[in-house]
């Protein structure tokens, strides 16, 4: 039985390598009645039993992955074929048409709404059909592939061309009793040996990397074996150094990992007396060699500017931390509050201006960047995907902090520890200062990374073509197929 019984790695008593994907979409030209119909199974990603498996610290609540309904209930459709070893969307592959579990009258062009008419969507005896709608003027185009994905993404979808409040494309989730922080605001330990505070966390969870400023600790952490609802495990000083890096400033500048080549990344902007460049410091932290990568070539601008008022040494080393992030071969770098360049590091003559499509400026503070595949750039309210980008809803971090106030919001930070993760560490700088006494208590949470391929579809014998004269609906079923 396919029902919402949660136990790790498990969905209910089903295990998530035995479900089974099966599609159909069938098109009808509203002028002349003519049906086509596609139908094929397809395969399930390892998306979902991440969520499931992946429980950093013991922090997961859960209650917040129920229903299981909700974890496949949107969908993509894309004008390129998926890399089947990813659970992530590609860069390289454009969303024709989206649709979640909300309703919706706006004018986007891809967004289709779900049918929960009776013989729409239901749930079945061993599991999910999901079926949904598109009009004659949303989801026109060439379709080679499509996927199940988080009713959230399918509702915003990774490039959405019309801004969609309230649906966020990151969840937090914690067990409150894990604290990463208490006591006053005065009395609470600084973020400079708070070893908690990781800007990287090797996917064994044994050990990261902490930053402070150009100051790097390698920590000793135990973030798998940590029991649920446990004492918060030691996070300790290992080994720690101080890279000499010319111009880095704190906040301004970005301190990240590059997974790939496992090296920490210091990123400086330069936007001053007429010279507009960035500068890569790749640095090993056994050998201590810095390899410099420098992109002084086509920048016109750099938005190099902090928030005013913020004055704590703290607050700005951890604004640094994974400000801007390496996504593959990819950095991207903010021009201004609505614009950015992204920057290839294994060719500094390949500077592309991302395409805006925003209305308003973007948080380049709050949270810093999330990567989510090659090219593909979460921000907190922003999302850059296909070199442009979208503004998107903000998520709630509440969870994370209890008491009177919350102090520079700038300061939550996801921890990756791998690529194309959907389950991090996140955290949230509860930092010294001030003149409150009042007991505050901050929490660990997980980053629920939402834009994830749950299923792919695709190897169509021809590829399905949606035009403006036809309805598409799109019937797609999720079931444990050990039953």
């Amino acid at each position: 039985m396919f029902n919402d019984k949660t136990k790790k790695s498990t969905i209910g008593n089903l295990g998530v390598s035995h479900l089974h994907g099966h599609t159909k979409v069938t098109l009808t030209d509203t002028k002349t009645g003519e049906i086509e119909v596609y139908e094929k199974d397809n395969m399930v990603t390892d998306a979902v039993e991440t969520l499931y498996s992946k429980n950093l610290y013991g922090v997961i609540d859960y209650r917040d992955l129920k229903p299981v309904k909700d974890l496949f209930g949107g969908v993509m459709l894309f004008d390129a074929e998926l890399d089947t070893d990813s659970i992530a969307p590609e860069r390289t592959a454009r969303v024709v048409a989206n649709a979640g579990q909300t309703a919706h009258a706006s004018a986007s062009t891809k967004r289709g709404n779900p049918n929960n008419a009776s013989g729409g969507s239901q749930e079945l005896s061993n599991g999910y059909k999901y079926v949904w709608d598109w009009a004659t003027n949303q989801g026109n185009g060439t379709i080679y592939s499509m996927s199940l994905c988080h009713k959230n993404c399918g509702d915003v979808s990774v490039s959405p061309d019309v801004f969609v409040s309230d649906i966020p494309l990151i969840g937090l989730t914690g067990m409150k009793n894990v604290v990463s922080a208490d006591g006053t605001n005065t009395g609470r330990t600084p973020h400079e040996t708070r070893y908690i505070d990781m800007f990287y966390l090797h996917p064994s969870g044994d050990w990261g990397y902490h930053s402070y400023g150009t100051t790097i600790t390698k920590v000793k952490t135990c973030a798998v074996e940590q029991k649920i609802n446990g004492l918060l495990g030691a996070a300790e000083a290992d080994e720690t150094k101080t890279f000499t890096i010319s111009n880095f400033t704190a906040g301004r500048d970005s301190v990240t990992y590059d997974i790939e080549n496992d090296k920490i990344l210091f990123i400086v902007l330069l936007d001053t007396m007429g010279e507009t460049s960035v500068v890569v410091h790749s640095v090993d932290f056994d050998t201590e060699e810095d390899t410099v990568t420098t992109f002084n070539q086509g920048l016109t601008s750099l938005y190099t500017d902090v928030p005013t008022g913020t004055t704590t040494t703290d607050t700005l080393h951890v604004m640094s931390c994974n400000k801007i992030v390496k996504s593959g071969k990819y950095i991207f770098v903010p021009s201004s509050l609505r614009g950015f360049y992204r920057l290839n590091m294994t060719n500094t003559s390949d500077i592309v201006e991302v395409t805006s499509s925003l209305t308003s400026d973007v948080d380049l503070f709050t949270l810093g960047q999330v990567n989510v595949n090659e090219g593909i750039v979460l921000g907190y309210n922003y999302i850059i995907m296909n070199d442009t980008v979208y503004l998107i809803a903000t998520f709630d971090y509440s969870i994370m902090w209890s008491g009177q106030s919350l102090i520079s919001r700038q300061t939550v930070r996801v921890v990756r520890s791998e690529q194309c993760d959907v389950a991090n560490l996140a955290w949230f700088n509860a930092q010294i200062g001030g003149s409150s006494s009042q007991t505050q208590t901050y929490y660990l949470a997980v980053a629920l990374i939402l834009p994830y391929v749950a299923t792919i579809q695709q190897d169509f014998a021809n590829p399905i073509v949606k035009t403006s004269d036809k309805t598409m609906k799109v019937e797609y079923t999720i079931t444990n197929s050990s039953n």
